[in-house]
């Protein structure tokens, strides 16, 4: 039976629930149609009556193109829009004909058309309505799948997915209380067949959870666990920030470095997070490999017949007494890049490279370059691996004079710049 005092507890709370959002000039909210959306809905046209300055509100409601009744539940959410004085639109993921094949794939092309929606329309945040029982139900998958702290902490409050900034407010309301909500309003919410396919993991895990709640393993008590190991989490990642800016290293090529006795001789949980952090910046991206993966990693790195591997777009490789963490040449590409007088690019989403001379220069990965041409660069490190070259940047002239490689600039007219801000003074090999 559905809590109408509790809902309504729910909705004279709604100051509380929306205070943890930044100042913004507009923001956005992801209709479906389904109750859990729309009492988000709801919720937001009473927060924003309660609050006069509060930014302006765009509904963006979109059609998979997975249903014949998609583009009249698109309508139906844009009436409802209307009806609480929101601007809305209805997006599509394409013309029929090219249909999301996976739910992964129909979640990314979602996110894709809200992100453009979102920058025409000034937005700067998402909200959506993942609640309570969602949270329980992702904190049982990701146990299922071997997921370390980090998943187990499941949907955090704010989160960027696909490139847009997502708060997700409702992760402690009920579901109950969402469907009380949009009843109170005379509201009938969509039903989307799918929520009820057992082909699809979440809802077998939803059909389970009525039954591990009487055993005691509700909704409540999994996210107060997901709550608890995003305490642990983010205390970790502090300790491990911390030792990675006093034990780790960059040089010019954007080659992380760590001695490997300091890296060995943390805790097991700090040093695969140290080794996850160093992928990280040395592959300019998050690095979300398995769990399982970077423990078999570490596991080999360990043992002293390691001579390297490759994971998560890096390679991890002993050196003399440390450990290497480089950008993998292969993931790169081998396309030249034409760099006009003037122009500037974000080159593998790692360093920055403008040229301001005269001339075009020309931009590929250091892979191409050879031992003995490295050797003839001005203060080049003859020890360091060849194969750790292959991830910087090599800046060219038509006459294919090197200009620059990684940060070791040669002329001053071009200018590169890696993004992290994490560099050392001393370089892999040399005295400390």
């Amino acid at each position: 039976m559905l809590n109408s005092g509790a809902a309504e507890a729910v909705l004279s709370n709604v100051k509380k629930l929306f205070s943890p959002l930044p100042r913004s000039r507009t923001i956005a909210l992801a209709v479906s149609g389904g109750a859990d959306s729309l009492a988000l809905l709801v919720l937001v046209a009473r927060w924003v009556k309660l609050n006069p300055g509060a930014p302006e509100i765009r509904v963006y409601s979109v059609d998979h193109g997975l249903r014949a009744e998609a583009p009249d539940e698109v309508a139906f959410v844009l009436e409802v829009a209307q009806k609480y004085g929101f601007r809305s639109r209805g997006l599509s993921l394409g013309n029929g004909e090219d249909v999301p094949a996976s739910q992964a794939d129909a979640r990314k092309a979602r996110y894709r058309v809200l992100r453009e929606a979102m920058e025409k329309d000034g937005a700067q945040i998402l909200l959506t309505g993942h609640h309570l029982e969602d949270q329980g139900e992702t904190v049982l998958m990701r146990l299922a799948h071997g997921s370390g702290i980090s998943g187990l902490s499941g949907m955090r409050r704010f989160a960027r997915v696909e490139g847009v900034e997502i708060f997700r407010p409702l992760l402690d309301v009920s579901r109950d209380e969402l469907r009380q909500i949009v009843a109170q309003e005379n509201l009938n919410a969509v039903v989307d067949p799918s929520n009820f396919d057992e082909k699809y993991e979440r809802v077998r895990w939803r059909k389970l959870l009525p039954l591990l709640s009487e055993l005691g393993l509700d909704a409540p008590r999994l996210s107060r666990f997901g709550a608890r190991m995003a305490r642990a989490d983010g205390a970790l990642e502090s300790i491990t920030r911390s030792l990675f800016c006093e034990m780790a290293g960059r040089d010019e090529f954007g080659v992380l470095f760590i001695r490997r006795s300091q890296l060995l001789q943390q805790p097991l949980e700090i040093a695969l997070r140290l080794l996850l952090m160093m992928m990280s910046v040395a592959s300019g991206r998050h690095v979300s490999s398995q769990l399982a993966q970077v423990e078999e990693l570490f596991e080999a790195l360990c043992s002293s017949q390691f001579r390297g591997q490759t994971l998560g777009g890096c390679v991890v490789e002993p050196y003399e007494e440390k450990i290497l963490v480089f950008r993998e040449a292969g993931r790169i590409g081998a396309e030249q890049i034409f760099l006009k007088p003037g122009e500037k690019i974000l080159w593998d989403k790692r360093f920055h490279i403008e040229n301001n001379g005269k001339t075009t220069v020309f931009v590929r990965s250091g892979a191409e370059l050879r031992r003995a041409q490295a050797e003839g660069l001005p203060g080049f490190d003859a020890r360091l691996p060849m194969s750790a070259l292959g991830g910087a940047p090599l800046v060219r002239d038509a006459e294919k004079k090197v200009l620059a490689l990684g940060e070791m600039i040669l002329v001053p007219f071009v200018r590169t710049r890696h993004i992290s801000e994490t560099k050392l003074p001393h370089k892999p090999g040399r005295n400390e």
